[in-house]
């Protein structure tokens, strides 16, 4: 079977979907990929076995319905060229414009909601015109995947979608025998921020707590990873220079080393999709701090394979960054490897597979892919 994937960035594709397409290949499949140019990651696409096709009119964050329109008529012509059977989209914008483009040729769909993206607000939701561009667009997908229950029911009950279009589909999933632990962690010396510097991913209140802990913890460090010259978080980085516990790098595509060096893994994030650095922590059997949203507290059972915070503030934080690093041996070597059975159990890259085989097989069965 042609099997289509799209995104908004070829870099998204190779790294959280790479098994994906990989597996697709293993079993048969003839897997492209359409997505903007990068020509570094399209090289290692086509590597992987995965045919390519540049996408050109794509502005993920814009709003010009210009751009847009151009969006939409690129995707329907790489649609006619391809001639796909099936298409699996991902990215917000590109969920929308491929729903419209392939219903307009009668392709099948499984769009995937990985997160609810910057238009989404936790008071009010989705605004009116991006309910409708989604119920528009998601009308004739054959399936709409999600990467946590909550993304679903929010789609289910503002009627986005209808209740047989929705599945649960817990993230890309995680190679458990790649990000596997070399050391064993038997104490807390070590915390980690591994992710996009936003606000609203918590990197503040986990500066903020370096800051008031490290003098009374000489022996303790904290590492941020992934920073890419943002202006705004600029005060406090110069706040933090000059002390060697505290530890800023730039982005890395090599994750694993990050989740070696560190004994604990933070992300005190506003809203999840599903974390890919959580599940490949936690697979490493790194303690994880979450906060209390989806995508995270749906990984993360509390007390269990890591913590769950209430609250977001500082002080919160310093406290239980404190109490991972007073406690005893057994407790942290219980924790940690509880997190990787936890991944193991629901998150590993080979049950992700298996639900995307049976999706592609109910499709077959009911006849509803043609070739």
């Amino acid at each position: 079977m042609r099997i289509l994937i799209v995104s908004n960035s070829a870099w998204n594709i190779k790294n959280f979907r790479g098994g994906l397409i990989r597996h697709l290949i293993s079993v048969g499949h003839e897997v492209w990929s359409l997505c903007p140019e990068d020509t570094v990651t399209l090289i290692e696409l086509k590597r992987l076995g995965c045919h390519v096709m540049r996408l050109r009119n794509v502005d993920a964050r814009g709003k010009n319905p210009i751009r847009d329109l151009k969006l939409l008529l690129e995707l329907k012509s790489a649609f006619s060229q391809i001639l796909p059977e099936l298409i699996i989209s991902f990215t917000p914008k590109i969920n929308i414009y491929s729903g419209m483009a392939a219903a307009w040729l009668r392709i099948p769909l499984i769009g995937n909601i990985t997160g609810m993206g910057s238009t989404f607000s936790e008071s009010f939701g989705f605004p009116r015109y991006i309910q409708f561009l989604y119920r528009m667009a998601m009308r004739h997908a054959q399936f709409v995947a999600f990467h946590n229950q909550d993304d679903l029911q929010y789609f289910l009950e503002h009627g986005l979608i209808q209740s047989n279009q929705g599945v649960h589909i817990p993230g890309s999933g995680v190679n458990t025998e790649v990000f596997a632990p070399e050391r064993r962690i038997q104490s807390v010396r070590r915390f980690l921020f591994i992710g996009r510097i936003l606000p609203e991913k918590g990197i503040v209140p986990f500066l903020e707590a370096a800051l008031s802990l490290h003098s009374n913890y000489p022996e303790v460090q904290w590492k941020v990873v992934g920073y890419r010259g943002e202006t705004w978080i600029k005060g406090l980085l110069d706040r933090c220079s000059g002390i060697s516990a505290i530890i800023i790098e730039k982005f890395t595509d090599h994750s694993r080393e990050a989740f070696e060096w560190t004994d604990a893994f933070v992300l005190l994030s506003r809203r999840e999709g599903l974390s890919r650095a959580l599940l490949e922590a936690m697979s490493m059997q790194r303690i994880p701090i979450v906060s209390n949203v989806p995508g995270c507290r749906d990984v993360v059972e509390h007390n269990l394979c890591g913590i769950v915070m209430h609250s977001q503030d500082t002080a919160a934080l310093a406290q239980q960054m404190e109490e991972l690093i007073r406690m005893d041996v057994d407790s942290v070597e219980r924790m940690s490897m509880a997190a990787r059975v936890r991944i193991i159990q629901a998150y590993a890259d080979t049950i992700i597979h298996a639900k995307y085989d049976q999706l592609i097989q109910s499709l077959t069965t009911n006849s509803v892919l043609h070739g």
